[in-house]
């Protein structure tokens, strides 16, 4: 079996959820990186249920039969949450009025790998509820890589960008310490990571799209 025996009731639960679809129309007019996170949340759940639902990982599996099923579909649920942080970033870009084209970042396989060794080694129904939040954590590793990529590269194109964390409401200590908005490249080293259940978000500020930082360009031109 691979994901293509699945990927018509995912399609399904997909289509069905209204609150995807609320999102997919805020994200289509006026996307935030606060909607691309929830979108991400959201297909992260839909993927953990239709496993759950269709049985695709139950039962003893090789690393090869893991992979044939997890692996394209972890891949399609980051590039449909790196497409909703695409449209955030576009809309960031275009409300700083900033003539810039949204980077498009690249899923490490191996997380991807990660997840495939652990299903595989230790049984996908003895680690189910840990498994669902990887598959979440995966789906928001997108936004987060989107944040990262064009962050950088605006950073390196002569803007004053920043990186805004924010957390999902009662934290633990160490994610309301991330907290804050940091000018780049002045950020905390963990500023991307997460722990298990973390929905803290991260998101960008162009600033003002405009002011340049001379050090930069003189080493563009030199």
């Amino acid at each position: 079996m691979t994901w293509s025996d699945y990927e018509a009731a995912f399609n399904e639960l997909y289509a069905k959820d209204a609150k995807v679809q609320r999102l997919i129309e805020k994200l289509m007019k006026s996307a935030t990186y606060e909607d691309a996170n929830q979108y991400a949340i959201k297909i992260g759940k839909i993927l953990s249920n239709t496993i759950n639902q269709t049985g695709a990982l139950s039962g003893e599996l090789t690393a090869d039969e893991v992979r044939s099923i997890i692996d394209p579909a972890l891949k399609n649920n980051y590039q449909l949450a790196s497409d909703a942080a695409g449209y955030a970033q576009e809309a960031t870009n275009q409300k700083a009025g900033i003539g810039l084209k949204s980077v498009k970042p690249e899923l490490r396989q191996d997380r991807v790998d990660g997840i495939v060794t652990e299903i595989a080694d230790k049984g996908y129904d003895n680690i189910t509820a840990a498994i669902e939040d990887q598959i979440i954590n995966l789906s928001q590793s997108a936004i987060d890589d989107t944040v990262k990529a064009n962050v950088e590269f605006q950073y390196n194109s002569g803007l004053s960008p920043k990186i805004i964390r924010k957390t999902s409401g009662k934290c633990c200590e160490w994610c309301d310490n991330l907290a804050g908005t940091y000018s780049y490249p002045d950020v905390p080293k963990d500023i991307y990571r997460r722990h298990n259940n973390c929905r803290c978000t991260v998101e960008y500020d162009p600033g003002d799209g405009k002011k340049k930082r001379q050090d930069v360009w003189s080493k563009v031109w030199m």
